[in-house]
């Protein structure tokens, strides 16, 4: 059968939505995926996107999606882009070659110099093959309910109703009184507070972060209120550090259940590198919602050579061990002018803002 690599549109909303659940097995959102759609494809901020997919005449057997975001590569700003999905059915595997060339001719010819995406390890070696680079993602985390968490592990694996029980009861016991005596060392800070929205001067404090990231997404207030707060059925929750009358530093966080537990995922921080006070407050401020939350492991994505690395390590977090990883996970990164943009992939300022799914 011929296929040809063809630019998706919106009336081609369901059809996408349903090939990404076949392919899958799962929806692409679990509250509203059509609205995802639009406002990723759609919506950015551009109003546009380089998705293209391999088309039968009647209908898409793949397709691979690519939006503009402003990117920071080596100190300046550049268009770059995220690469959202691949997704294929069986019958055109290995017919992803096709779709790139006509994708990163659409993205050079738009001036995009860099690509990235977080994928998992079955794209790893098309990603290799066609020249990104790729560094194994770099997740932290901070176990703050560990009876609870291993209540909620053992509850999947022990099949005896009775013995399930048994267990449920101990576990469920221990976390109650060990939640009761940690409590007791969250104290309260009367400057963070949670808020719906970033103020109307979030661009000079990112402003002041930014010139300590050398590469990494542009984070001004247009791409943070399209990430955070135009994103369709967003259960994103913002914390703010204020002193006076001045906002200090946000730290954005969501919760999600998976792998049989309740996660909680800081998806950014942004403050002044060096107020040391607001990072560790908020960081602090989090740890406490989502521990009050019932959350038993927080998450976070962070280089060594990253701007809050030394922050979250010294607040309890500590990097996993890739092999109790329930899956892998890679971050990717594509140059298009490398003699001018080339750098190693762990110097991006990476967050699970970067992620597509979160």
């Amino acid at each position: 059968m011929n296929y040809n690599v063809i630019p998706i549109k919106e009336k081609d909303n369901r059809e996408i939505c349903e090939l990404y659940k076949k392919a899958f097995k799962q929806p692409m959102c679990n509250y509203n995926s059509h609205e995802i759609f639009l406002w990723f494809y759609f919506n950015n901020i551009y109003g546009k996107h380089y998705c293209k997919g391999l088309h039968n005449g009647k209908n898409f057997a793949s397709y691979w999606g690519f939006v503009p975001v402003d990117c920071i590569v080596n100190g300046k700003i550049y268009k770059g882009s995220l690469s959202f999905q691949l997704v294929s059915t069986k019958e055109v595997i290995g017919t992803t070659l096709s779709l790139w060339k006509k994708i990163k001719d659409d993205l050079i010819n738009d001036d995009v110099v860099i690509s990235f995406t977080i994928n998992h390890e079955n794209s790893v070696q098309l990603l290799k093959n066609i020249g990104w680079k790729v560094e194994i993602t770099p997740i932290l985390i901070n176990i703050v309910r560990p009876f609870k968490l291993i209540n909620d592990l053992i509850s999947k694996t022990i099949s005896n109703r009775i013995i399930k029980k048994i267990f449920c009861w101990i576990f469920r016991s221990l976390d109650y009184f060990l939640s009761k005596l940690t409590a007791l060392f969250y104290n309260n800070n009367d400057k963070v507070y949670g808020v719906s929205c970033f103020d109307e001067n979030y661009n000079e404090l990112w402003d002041i972060m930014s010139n300590s990231v050398n590469n990494g997404i542009n984070l001004d207030a247009r791409y943070v209120n399209w990430r955070y707060n135009e994103k369709p059925n967003n259960t994103y929750k913002i914390l703010s550090y204020v002193d006076g009358n001045r906002v200090m530093g946000y730290l954005i966080y969501d919760t999600k259940k998976d792998f049989g537990t309740h996660i909680g995922y800081i998806m950014d921080i942004i403050a002044d590198p060096n107020n040391k006070n607001v990072i560790n407050s908020l960081i602090h401020s989090a740890k406490k919602e989502l521990f009050q939350e019932g959350i038993t492991i927080i998450s976070a994505l962070s280089f060594k050579e990253n701007i809050f690395y030394k922050n979250l390590k010294g607040s309890g977090f500590f990097n996993i061990p890739k092999k109790f990883l329930p899956h892998k996970s890679y971050f990717s990164i594509n140059n298009f002018i490398e003699s001018e943009n080339d750098f190693e992939v762990n110097k991006w300022h990476i967050s699970w803002g970067n992620h597509d799914n979160l």
